[in-house]
């Protein structure tokens, strides 16, 4: 365990000069009162506090809970300073990392415990890293200050962070959904497929369409309900609009934008991968073959190492990537799984979308 001592502030001098012709006798020495070190080398640890467990942001928050970072000791109890901390946070070993606040509280079992709250984590983790709902690994890492009346000093030196500590995060569902209620699912919400959005404002999924539609808030009528806004690719919210309508049945990728009223619709027709990992690079796409409704795409791909991703209709404006379990529209290139041979299945049945490789 890092043991670290903190010096004092500053050490203050008195010097006193007297000066005369006739004065035989030298001057005083100067004298000096040199605060002492508030701690010695071996006055403060710093523990983790993270345990093994996932931790659940939507629950924390709504239990009123805050997150134990780490818990500060101390050997000694100068009188009048407290505690601060600066906790930092990262997904890739801190090539980046970002600053969520934080608070210090003494601990009834002693020691003092360095907290952040559930929603303060989650509005840094949304902003920097992901607004995939999905669980992930995080580390953390801790600077800790002492603070008497208005000066702060920091144990060891700017750069001296305890940690890294790892722990793993259940995000808050951000998302709320558009339903697509029409005649390919009897005008049934519940039965349609979702559009989501991080956003609130911004939305989009796959869904199964044929004939006339609907974007509803709610599953059910006593939302929001979306139609035709009279021109295409614009929706209106009255409830006399009528309804939106693609030309034949199968699968579509939706956009829609509920505080500008404008969609866009546009039927899959193919799915496959491409990259320098699969057979045909990033040159051509290696067809997946979809289920009878056209909601789960699977193949036999033999990969090579590099990169890869999901498009449809061999064409870049309909793509997924980013972490397989929560694959997103334009995501990010895929890590090749290594060289072999692999049974790969698309999801496009449930949110977050997802793909799963089994090497074979």
């Amino acid at each position: 365990m890092k043991k670290i001592a903190i010096y004092g502030l500053a050490s203050l001098f008195a010097l006193s000069f007297v000066a005369c012709d006739n004065y035989e006798e030298p001057n005083p020495t100067p004298q000096t009162n040199p605060q002492e070190p508030i701690f010695k080398a071996s006055d403060i640890t710093v523990t983790n506090d993270f345990g093994s467990e996932v931790y659940d942001l939507t629950s924390l928050a709504e239990a009123g809970s805050n997150i134990k970072v780490a818990t500060i000791s101390s050997a000694v109890e100068p009188e009048g300073y407290t505690f601060g901390s600066k906790v930092l946070i990262s997904a890739d070993d801190f090539a980046n990392s970002y600053t969520v606040a934080s608070t210090v509280e003494a601990s009834e079992e002693g020691g003092y415990v360095v907290c952040v709250s559930p929603t303060d984590l989650e509005n840094v983790y949304f902003d920097n890293i992901s607004t995939a709902p999905a669980e992930k690994e995080l580390k953390a890492r801790v600077l800790v200050e002492t603070v008497i009346g208005s000066q702060v000093a920091i144990v060891g030196s700017p750069d001296n962070f305890y940690g890294p500590y790892t722990f793993r995060v259940k995000p808050m569902t951000r998302m709320s959904y558009l339903y697509t209620p029409g005649d390919s699912n009897g005008w049934n919400q519940e039965q349609s497929q979702r559009l989501y959005s991080f956003d609130s404002v911004k939305f989009n999924g796959y869904a199964l369409l044929s004939g006339a539609f609907k974007f509803t808030s709610q599953p059910n009528w006593d939302g929001v309900n979306y139609g035709f806004g009279g021109e295409e690719g614009t929706l209106s919210t009255d409830g006399d609009a009528s309804n939106l309508e693609v030309a034949s049945a199968g699968l579509y990728y939706c956009n829609a934008d509920v505080e500008k009223l404008t969609y866009s619709v546009a039927q899959v027709n193919t799915y496959g991968v491409i990259g320098d990992a699969t057979p045909g690079g990033w040159d051509a796409s290696t067809a997946l073959t979809p289920s009878d409704d056209s909601l789960v795409w699977t193949g036999t791909i033999e990969f090579k190492g590099g990169e890869f991703k999901f498009r449809a209709n061999d064409a870049w404006d309909i793509n997924l990537g980013g972490d397989m379990s929560s694959l997103t529209q334009g995501g990010d290139n895929i890590a090749s799984p290594g060289e072999g041979t692999y049974e790969v299945t698309l999801n496009l049945r449930d949110i977050p979308y997802s793909c799963t490789l089994v090497k074979k």
